[in-house]
């Protein structure tokens, strides 16, 4: 679909009236220059606009993204954040016509949300920075990782958290704006309709790993950052780099990082989020307690688990975890270094910088030797060791051997891997069930995979076949019977099973 420019956009809502379906008293407003206040990212523009006598911000997309539509149905449907740190929004299909030229034109959606007074935390970072104003830089990191906990405490994620994707309201609280790539939990197994702005990923975030983990490396680099510049507000001149703060993540990784490299020798080099923006991977664990800077106090009850065996609670007890029964008496001892969630009674526990599990006895069942384990599923864990990944039973016995660059859980008896760039299936018997020749694949869900080959999606079966060919712009997993599949600006539903490709 052909997208409208900005003036183009500024025209329409001007004749609003006219030409929207819900929205017609609606008013540009303007500042007081008397030119339109709104601002441009890179799917579309924000206007600041009032209807009935209220503020509110009116997003109209510029570009195509694949997905779109159907993930601001399901947004619009599930996403309810109750927050002062995230806004509800509206989106409205065809709601808008507007002209290319004087003969033609088409109807285009919009998003519709409360507007945010304030400025975001780019402009706000700048000021304070290059004015050295310390006190500033502080109350900016202090309230960053305020909401920063609030979001890592939820079951979704935001997908491009950035300055520019933060307003600061006049309060001092942040708020986080533009949805176009969150994960919700109704979303698992489908790919990532962005990968996020470069200057705060990890370089090897993949769009595979869509979960509520995808906004940890975004919010550790920015939090370090402003907690560096509260202390070092010069170096914002000195080593601001262009799409992110004064860190780039590349750099990072490749030790070419002028920033990072200088802070060796100083007191943050010894805190575990500076040690996190150099991890191999773009999942922090413990990245809340990092930001909250932890507590040492002894015997503490962390959480009560909602997915443990329900006599067992996990605790803290001098800075090592264990779990408790109902009554508070430990039935395993405090030992380890981080644990994770029950599953298929099993939990996964770290034991100096090696990962393994025990059952709900304290019973070791996989060896702590690896140097990442997965939750327990079908009876199997993906685990690896020097960036190589295979899986393990619950008897700590390999099954299918190391030799993978990524892994996912089981699902429906196969277990999505990755070999170099390419994607495919491993049974449980060690073996290829489904070569790795995808260039994307999500895994099974009701007995098909939506998988991707040159730019386009179609769905498979558990023998690799072709079930629907590939010829769809975006296409979701399939969920009690139907997939939704979008080509251009056409959106339908796909029965399952298929009655032809």
């Amino acid at each position: 679909m052909r997208y409208p420019g900005t003036l183009q956009y500024l025209e329409a809502i001007q004749s609003a009236n006219d030409l929207a379906t819900i929205l017609c008293d609606i008013k540009l407003v303007r500042d007081n220059h008397d030119e339109p206040i709104f601002s441009s990212g890179g799917f579309g523009t924000v206007y600041k606009v009032e209807i009935n006598g209220k503020f509110k911000a009116l997003k109209c997309f510029t570009r195509e993204q694949p997905g779109r539509t159907t993930a601001y149905r399901t947004i619009s449907k599930h996403f309810n954040p109750n927050s002062p740190h995230a806004v509800d929004f509206n989106y409205l299909e065809e709601e808008l016509y507007v002209f290319y030229d004087k003969q033609s034109g088409n109807q285009f959606p919009v998003l519709i949300m409360d507007w945010v007074e304030g400025e975001t935390l780019a402009h706000k970072i700048h000021r304070a920075a290059v004015s050295h104003q310390h006190n500033q830089l502080e109350q900016l990191s202090a309230n960053f990782d305020k909401m920063a906990l609030w979001l890592l405490s939820q079951e979704f994620a935001h997908g491009d958290i950035k300055p520019d994707n933060i307003i600061v309201h006049n309060n001092g609280n942040m708020v986080l704006v533009d949805y176009d790539g969150i994960y919700l939990p109704q979303m698992q197994g489908e790919c990532q309709r962005e990968v996020g702005t470069i200057g705060f990923q990890h370089p090897r975030r993949e769009e595979m790993v869509f979960s509520k983990e995808i906004d940890q490396y975004s919010i550790a680099i920015i939090s370090l950052s402003l907690r560096v510049l509260a202390q070092y507000p010069q170096f914002y001149a000195q080593y601001r780099c262009s799409g992110g703060i004064i860190f780039s993540p590349e750099k990072i990784m490749n030790n070419e990082d002028q920033c990072y490299n200088s802070m060796r020798s100083s007191t943050f080099a010894e805190h575990p989020l500076y040690k996190s923006l150099c991890s191999d991977s773009p999942t922090i664990e413990g990245l809340a307690k990092m930001i909250s800077n932890g507590s040492l106090e002894p015997r503490i009850i962390v959480q009560p688990s909602v997915v443990t065996p329900p006599k067992l609670e996990v605790y803290k007890d001098a800075g090592k975890y264990g779990f408790t029964d109902q009554n508070g008496i430990p039935a395993v001892k405090a030992k380890y270094d981080a644990v994770s969630s029950f599953s298929e009674n099993s939990v996964v526990v770290k034991s100096g910088d090696r990962w393994g599990a025990i059952d709900t006895n304290g019973r070791i069942r996989i060896q702590p030797i690896y140097d990442s384990v997965s939750d327990m599923s079908e009876g199997m864990a993906a685990v690896s060791m020097s960036g190589k990944y295979g899986y393990v039973n619950l008897n700590g016995e390999c099954v299918v051997p190391l030799k993978y660059d990524n892994a996912w859980s089981f699902r429906e008896g196969l277990a999505l891997v990755k070999r170099g760039m390419k994607y495919g299936f491993v049974g449980k018997d060690g073996k290829i069930a489904i070569p790795t020749k995808f260039d994307f694949v999500s895994s099974f869900s009701e007995g098909y995979a939506c998988a991707r080959r040159d730019n386009l999606f179609g769905y498979i079966d558990k023998k690799g076949r072709w079930v629907v060919r590939p010829k769809y712009d975006f296409a979701s997993r399939v969920s009690g019977g139907v997939a939704t599949v979008e080509v251009g600006d056409t959106i339908k539903q796909l029965k399952f099973p298929p009655s032809k490709g």
